[in-house]
């Protein structure tokens, strides 16, 4: 039913008419990750996932696992890796969705994807519009420096100067029309300095998120009821629980007050009230 020519084969086109077929339902929420290499981007994802609980998929990792596999689709990525070049759209699109049709409902960080307009344009295609992109961005410099030093200890092949510099010539090179085509398409994008360190860059989330707090609507006696009526078992001290759900509330908001922050900035604030002019200092 799939196969439409008959050729035994199904190709890019038929699996995209046919996604839903393979997929069996698609994610809820997909939010993008992008930047250069050595930006941070696996770091922040590491971080989302630990304080919000968010199914973190790396483009990367996906393809390592390929090649540490050695399947024939390993065999045909590893030396376009090792040049600093782009897997095409295909092959990243069906890897992707291997893997995101196992967490269908779920909220999924895409670390490193997409990477070109194509990639976007699939992405869009297969799952929707992105609830929303976080974009780290540094200065090139900053980039190589952490490649290289990461190529001290991550024994990987592609973290070496000669495919770092390529890596960021091909980056730069789809980047922008990337940025472009989810602008486009009404993505919100939050802009963050990932010069700073990977605390650093994670405040800035927290910044925002404290700043459109009441605009998600968040309640601080959200789960006070859940709180007190919780089981506690014997032995577990009831403070250190509060402290823990405390701590996980003030997480989990992060992510949604980010997407409302962006969508505001998107659509514009006109509709709040003027506060006055700044001080413009001497």
């Amino acid at each position: 039913a799939v196969d439409n020519d008959n050729d035994g084969l199904i190709s890019k086109e038929e699996f995209l008419a046919e996604s839903d077929l393979f997929l069996q339902g698609r994610p809820a929420r997909i939010i993008l990750v992008v930047g250069g290499p050595g930006s941070g981007k696996g770091l922040l994802s590491e971080r989302l996932v630990k304080e919000c609980a968010v199914v973190h998929i790396s483009s990367g990792d996906l393809l390592r696992e390929e090649v540490k596999a050695n399947t024939y689709l390993g065999k045909q990525v590893e030396e376009i890796m090792k040049s600093g070049g782009l897997v095409s759209s295909a092959i990243m699109v069906a890897l992707m969705q291997k893997k995101m049709k196992d967490h269908p409902g779920k909220r999924i960080l895409l670390d490193g994807f997409p990477r070109s307009a194509q990639n976007a344009k699939d992405l869009v295609t297969l799952c929707g519009r992105p609830e929303l992109a976080l974009h780290l961005d540094c200065d090139d410099c900053i980039l190589i420096e952490r490649i290289l030093a990461r190529g001290k200890s991550s024994g990987r092949a592609d973290d070496n100067i000669h495919t770092a510099l390529q890596r960021i010539r091909t980056y730069h090179k789809s980047h922008q029309v990337t940025m472009d085509f989810l602008r486009d398409e009404r993505v919100p994008i939050v802009e963050l300095d990932c010069s700073a360190t990977p605390d650093g860059v994670w405040e800035q989330l927290r910044a925002v998120g404290r700043l459109m707090r009441k605009a998600v609507g968040y309640n601080n006696n959200l789960m006070n009821g859940e709180s007190k009526s919780k089981n506690l078992g014997d032995g577990m001290n009831y403070q250190k629980y509060q402290s823990t759900i405390e701590r996980r509330r003030e997480s989990v908001f992060v992510l949604d007050c980010v997407a409302s922050f962006a969508i505001l900035a998107l659509v514009g604030f006109s509709w709040l009230e003027p506060v006055g002019e700044f001080p413009t200092g001497q």
